[in-house]
């Protein structure tokens, strides 16, 4: 794997994504209403739920791409800001792309845009590379997208694409906006095997809604979210949607797919929705309630006997005056074993408590925090390189663009060339010059050099000056619709300036112009 992910420890360790309360209404309607909801690093997190149940308008959230009437949306405990939205990737149910280029091109062109300006070009290299690899796209590397009119790549091969230019960023968390449409069910499946592998091998937090999936597909789901009218019908683990559907009378019969089956209910009559979305909604109350009752027992605890607590916090300072290691040193073991310590004797009267205390101990484990260690236990000359290495990357995300305007301004250059140049050397753009030709020979056919004919050779000279602009004109109106999605895309994904993209788009017209 490439330096640019292992390099960077806090995003390898993953971003757990809560959200909490997210209503949003338009024109006086409910789109959603109080969903909450939570996804952890390596796992999947459905979200199912009929059309107009809300799935798009809340990966939209997640994404911050629009804000909420109510709620919030966190990623680690930290609310959403412009740095965590670049972290975050967000595939749409649609494929935009430029036809006339290959795979490579996509993805080259994408790390070149969207890859801090400061990573050499080898290493963005190796990065594409990785990613090729890890989604297995090296049959389709070399062709071309296509479109409705030139034969491209399949769709299931499309969907793969879309994940590989988002990974090129090494995202916390993953959004994906019913990649399974329009792909058959053996797409469906190698598609979602994808995803599954990524979510594990590189620890990333994967949220994707989906409609209808068979029953292959509904098992790799770690999570569930069923929305209906907006709310919340079910949230918990995949696996144990059946139970809770039976609990509630409603059981999923013999060789039948329960991902149909809980769709058919949430889309069946008012009474048994209204059934569905009340036990919902006490259920929810009640984990409420559950959680404040073992925050105040975690609080009494800390306070009746907090022996392991202090001595928590007090290792690092008692190591730190103790130390006497090079710089080439690491936090001391005897640090690192109160943080795996067993908890103190209390913890024994409730499981749910123990369990909130060693994942509040494990959310210590950070790389930060080990650096801090190990800059108090081995002295103050480690100070300089560790800042380094906290901000290096860190600093890369506080900047609005990930490149210069010159860097996106050159890339679009020749990515546009690189588009357009089929067409110019098109053998019936060839065709289309050598007809004009003709017909404008036959027209001037011997024309006389003298005063009387000055008119008929101005005719010519202007026929060829407007029938050069009109095509040019012509082929740079029908792109800006064409490539409008490309675009629209591109944009929201934070790719470059607009400004870029306009001049490089008018600049390689007039290029391309010439040459034609």
């Amino acid at each position: 794997m490439s330096d640019y992910y292992t390099e960077n420890p806090e995003s390898f360790r993953g971003h757990q994504l809560t959200f909490s309360h997210l209503s949003v209404l338009r024109n006086k309607r409910d789109i959603l209403k109080d969903v909450s909801g939570a996804a952890n690093p390596g796992e999947i997190l459905a979200v199912m739920g009929p059309s107009g149940s809300g799935k798009t308008t809340l990966l939209s959230l997640l994404a911050g791409r629009l804000s909420p009437g109510r709620g919030e949306v966190t990623l680690n405990g930290r609310l959403l800001d412009k740095q965590l939205r670049r972290r975050i990737s967000f595939v749409l149910q649609e494929d935009a792309y430029l036809c006339n280029l290959t795979c490579w091109d996509t993805l080259w062109y994408t790390a070149l845009l969207r890859l801090p300006g400061s990573i050499p070009t080898h290493k963005k290299k190796e990065i594409v590379s990785d990613v090729v690899d890890m989604l297995d796209m090296r049959q389709c590397l070399n062709t071309k997208i296509g479109n409705e009119y030139i034969r491209g790549i399949s769709g299931g091969e499309k969907r793969k694409l879309s994940i590989a230019c988002e990974l090129l960023t090494n995202p916390v968390l993953m959004l994906l906006d019913e990649p399974t449409s329009g792909l058959d069910s053996s797409a469906a499946h190698s598609f979602c095997s994808k995803i599954q592998k990524v979510a594990k091998s590189a620890n990333k937090t994967v949220v994707m809604s989906i409609h209808q999936p068979s029953s292959q597909l509904f098992n790799m789901f770690d999570k569930l979210l069923l929305l209906c009218d907006g709310q919340v019908a079910y949230y918990g683990e995949a696996k144990k949607c059946a139970q809770h559907f039976a609990a509630l009378g409603l059981p999923c019969p013999t060789n039948y797919n329960i991902a149909d089956h809980i769709l058919d209910q949430v889309k069946s009559s008012e009474d048994v929705k209204r059934k569905i979305l009340r036990h919902a909604a006490n259920q929810l109350k009640a984990e409420i309630t559950e959680a404040g009752e073992l925050k105040n027992g975690t609080a009494d605890l800390t306070e009746d006997e907090g022996d392991g607590y202090q001595k928590l916090i007090a290792t690092p300072q008692e190591e730190s005056k103790k130390a006497t290691c090079s710089r080439t040193s690491v936090p001391s073991e005897s640090s690192w074993s109160v943080l795996n310590e067993t908890t103190p004797k209390k913890l024994t009267r409730s499981n749910r408590v123990r369990v909130y205390v060693k994942e509040q101990l494990a959310k210590l484990e950070d790389v930060k925090t080990g650096l801090v260690d190990q800059v108090r236990t081995c002295g103050a000359d480690m100070l300089p390189e560790v800042e380094g290495q906290i901000c290096k990357h860190t600093n890369e995300f506080k900047e609005k663009w990930p490149t210069s305007f010159a860097a996106q301004h050159s890339v679009l250059f020749r990515r546009c060339l690189k588009q357009t140049w089929p067409r110019v050397l098109s053998k019936w753009n060839v065709l289309q010059m050598i007809i004009i030709g003709i017909f404008a020979g036959i027209l001037w056919f011997q024309t006389k050099a003298v005063e009387s004919e000055i008119g008929n050779r101005k005719g010519l000279i202007f026929f060829c000056i407007i029938c050069t602009s009109f095509c040019c004109l012509l082929d740079s109106t029908i792109s800006v619709f064409s490539d409008r999605a490309v675009l629209n895309k591109e944009r929201v994904s934070g790719y470059y300036r607009l400004s870029a993209y306009y001049i490089a788009k008018n600049v390689s017209g007039i290029v391309s112009g010439v040459l034609d």
